[in-house]
């Protein structure tokens, strides 16, 4: 793109705009629409966030108006000089946070401006939708305790076992399991093929 600058004596100089301040502005701009006004079945979209800043990067989205959702859960408890520390909350899904918005290019691309983000669940162009009853579930369990760290499991899997996830946002998918969970509590890091590539994902 160029834009045209005249100065005096008629003479024209022209600015090219380089890829990487365009796409910044377009991005920029699809900021203004995320926080349109969505019907309450609407659906949630998944942003990839870096590990670490997802309350950081859900509070920046959450001001341009859109709804944003980091679920929680309670985390380990943890030794201390003998001491036992309470545990704390801490993020549910590592790396991701539950965005409702519009589905078009254009939010997406509003989306992809904030810093931390890292990409959208099935790409920009066609985002993974997750149904608003789903989110509620999964916010409803994680309340409740269902996904605590030091929940009791009966389940045990092995590194590189095929398991079926059976509820959340990956819920009815295969993955292979690459780290276990050896003492029947805790988390289990699989991966997941979705859209053509291996996500990973940490479950409880």
């Amino acid at each position: 793109m160029r834009f045209d600058e005249h100065i005096g004596g008629g003479e024209t100089v022209i600015f090219r705009e380089k890829f990487e301040d365009r796409m910044r502005r377009i991005r920029m701009a699809g900021r203004a629409v995320l926080g349109l006004a969505l019907p309450d079945d609407a659906p949630w979209y998944v942003l990839c966030v870096q590990t670490g800043r997802e309350r950081e990067t859900g509070e920046a989205v959450r001001e341009c108006g859109a709804e944003v959702l980091v679920p929680m859960r309670k985390g380990k408890q943890r030794k201390r000089r003998g001491r036992i520390l309470p545990a704390v909350d801490e993020v549910l899904m590592v790396g991701y946070v539950l965005v409702r918005t519009a589905g078009t290019a254009e939010a997406m691309s509003g989306l992809m401006s904030f810093e931390r983000v890292v990409g959208v669940l099935g790409g920009w162009e066609h985002p993974f939708p997750v149904s608003t009853g789903r989110v509620q579930d999964l916010i409803g369990k994680a309340s409740g305790g269902r996904y605590d760290w030091d929940r009791e499991c009966s389940i045990t899997v092995r590194a590189g076992e095929l398991v079926r996830i059976s509820e959340g946002l990956f819920g009815g998918n295969n993955a292979v399991v690459i780290t276990p969970n050896g003492q029947g509590k805790g988390d289990v890091v699989v991966e997941v093929e979705m859209f053509g590539q291996k996500t990973p994902v940490i479950l409880p």
